[in-house]
């Protein structure tokens, strides 16, 4: 069996390690991945609002004002942008939107004279590569891109769930590689040339430059050779500088006017001095928006803010290799196949290393931005911890149907143990109602006849379960075989008798109480060994006397104990009553029954039979769980001539 287990745990591992590898647990790490990246955003976030980065946005504004009204708009109005932001001071003009085909004449020709005369247009192309390895490019028509200062492509690739989480910044085709626009712009912001800076290793890409200072050097972290993990730094209407386009023109005009401008123009004005202004698409409803793992729409031009943010500060996400991964699954996997915990221990201890494991990778990744898939190691120890602990229980519920049905055998052998009859003599009756706790009693009780009274033995071990009711076995085992040599001497001689055959075979820490009674026509003798004081109800009186016994030592305790008798005169009519101390602790749904409440029940119902007793439980203790052995003797001196002596059936037993 072992043997099994050590295969099944190294075949899974295997499968869990391949599909690490060939990201079969993509889905759920990428819901981790967001996650973790949002609670960056909010811990550790960077003020994107300083970047020299103007957003010039094509928004909803923009497409209502009454010249334009849709998209794609006539370039002449990107011609009066372009003139706009040169004479404003922007240091790049970057756009997010293909020149793929040739417009009016009029408005091609005065967007190419802005452009040839701002000198610092970045135009973008597509590009992208079929299954077969068919190279598809929509190139910028001319005469646009012998203006321009840089292309490159726009070209992106969401997720399996349609979420852009990542940038592929580089392409290699043909042997050479061509770069994302947001690369070249922020490359070209500082002052390096985006083709001869740039060093290409198969995980990253390297950046050096020789400046005053020093050399510059920006290590590009790549996964799979070509993406660049975009660090958001929060949802785009929280982040980066906009200008709608349309404010643009707005200002453009006034200042080509001569007319002042307002505060909010002229703070516009100060942004864009010196800075990259890149106009794109981002009015609601277009094609550019797309999910992020921050927010359900985004516009895709975002993506030039996170990097050139990434680029300036040097903040990256670094995807690290999968082997932590597998050899965390591998711990939490032995956890999960450990058999020596108990199930609840199991959960806590595997539910805290999950935890730790889970604070600890999303904490370095917030911290670091270095990104340990988390989810994998511990879905897959999860499959193996269900497994185990469904095993687990199994075990346990084939163990405890087990237990159960040895300890309905005990209880049944205890049953047979009490006496199948109980005694009866003329004018006196005997009643008793017996209710285990569980399975098998700490109670035990005997009746039998002598020669001239009926004798009853009534006690309580210390303690419930086996223990309890093998030394009950003993106890009654004692009585039976040592009461036929005293049937003519007193009741306390018996009793010594049996504490000394129980305190030869003592056993530490387990004693009883009890007490012995003989039962007369109008006397009742009673020895008593440690045990409850008993109730006399006094018919004449109408009440109940509780009489209080020379206690003597409980049996078992010393062997040479002595015992002393105690007489009580009772009368027709008279019920006398003792039981176990489960009686006095038990709880109804109100708490503890008192005394008191226990004796108005006795006088209100002491002239109905021994069956009310079953009923009265039930309705007196309620739903409560029984928490002790519960049992009462009742007897009666009815002082009947007429009855004779058969047996009476034997004592009624509780189903609490």
């Amino acid at each position: 069996m072992k043997f099994k287990r050590i295969l099944a745990f190294l075949l899974f591992s295997l499968c869990f390690s391949l599909g690490i590898f060939f990201s079969a647990f993509e889905l759920w790490e990428l819901s981790g991945y967001d996650l973790a990246l949002k609670l960056r955003s909010k811990i550790n976030p960077y003020d994107t609002k300083k970047l020299p980065l103007v957003f010039i946005a094509i928004d909803d504004q923009t497409l209502a004002h009454k010249g334009i009204k849709q998209f794609p708009i006539p370039r002449r109005y990107y011609a009066q942008a372009v003139y706009a932001l040169k004479q404003l001071g922007a240091k790049e003009i970057v756009f997010d939107i293909i020149f793929a085909e040739h417009s009016d004449q009029s408005d091609d020709m005065a967007l190419f004279e802005a452009m040839q005369r701002a000198g610092n247009v970045f135009l973008p192309y597509s590009i992208s590569q079929d299954a077969r390895g068919n190279v598809r490019k929509v190139s910028i028509t001319q005469p646009f891109v012998s203006v321009a200062k840089y292309t490159g492509y726009i070209t992106s690739a969401p997720d399996i769930d349609g979420k852009r989480r990542f940038l592929p910044v580089r392409r290699r085709i043909g042997g050479r590689y061509f770069y994302h626009l947001s690369l070249i712009s922020s490359l070209a912001y500082l002052d390096l040339n985006p083709y001869a800076s740039v060093k290409n290793l198969a995980d990253k890409i390297i950046v050096s430059k020789l400046t005053k200072r020093g050399i510059l050097k920006i290590v590009m972290p790549l996964y799979r050779g070509d993406r660049l993990y975009l660090d958001y730094p929060g949802t785009w209407e929280q982040c980066f500088k906009k200008i709608s386009f349309i404010s643009l023109l707005e200002i453009y005009s006034r200042v080509s006017k001569g007319k002042p401008l307002t505060e909010e123009q002229k703070k516009a004005v100060s942004q864009i001095k010196g800075a990259i202004c890149v106009i794109g698409l981002t009015a609601t409803g277009t094609h550019d928006l797309a999910p992020t793992p921050l927010e359900n729409m985004a516009p895709m031009v975002e993506t030039y803010g996170v990097v050139f943010g990434s680029i300036l500060s040097q903040r990256f996400i670094y995807r690290m290799n999968p082997f932590p991964t597998i050899f965390v699954f591998l711990l939490l996997g032995l956890l999960a196949l450990n058999k020596k915990f108990q199930l609840e221990r199991f959960w806590l201890v595997y539910v805290l290393a999950v935890s730790v494991w889970i604070i600890f990778a999303i904490g370095l990744f917030v911290s670091a931005g270095i990104w340990v898939p988390f989810v994998a190691p511990v879905v897959g120890s999860v499959i193996l911890a269900f497994w185990t602990s469904w095993e687990k229980y199994l075990t346990n519920l084939r163990e405890r149907q087990r237990v159960e049905q040895e300890m309905q055998l005990a209880s049944s052998i205890q049953r047979q143990m009490l006496p199948e009859k109980l005694p009866k003599g003329k004018g006196i009756s005997i009643e008793a109602y017996f209710s285990p706790a569980i399975f098998v009693a700490g109670d035990f009780y005997d009746a039998w006849k002598g020669k001239e009274s009926l004798r009853l033995l009534m006690g309580d071990v210390s303690g419930k379960g086996v223990s309890a009711a093998l030394y009950v076995a003993q106890i009654i085992t004692a009585e039976r075989v040592l009461r036929p040599r005293y049937e003519n001497k007193g009741v306390e001689e018996l009793l010594e008798d049996i504490n000394r055959f129980l305190a030869r075979y003592k056993i530490s820490g387990v004693y009883a109480t009890g007490c012995i009674v003989e039962i007369k026509k109008d006397l009742l003798v009673i020895s008593d060994a440690g045990h409850l004081a008993v109730w006399v109800y006094r018919k004449s009186q109408g009440d109940i006397e509780e009489i209080k016994m020379n206690t003597g030592a409980p049996l078992g305790v010393d062997r040479w104990s002595e015992y002393k008798a105690k007489e009580i005169v009772w009368e027709e009519g008279d019920v006398f009553m003792v039981f176990s101390d489960g009686m006095l602790e038990a709880r109804n749904d109100k708490g503890f029954v008192s005394e008191e409440e226990l004796k108005q029940w006795i006088r209100a119902n002491i002239d109905r039979p021994m069956c009310a007793i079953d009923e009265f439980m039930s309705n007196f203790y309620g739903e409560q769980e029984q928490s002790d052995d519960i049992t009462l003797i009742v007897v009666r001196n009815v002082f009947d001539e007429q009855q004779d002596d058969r047996t009476d059936s034997k004592g009624h037993e509780g189903n609490t």
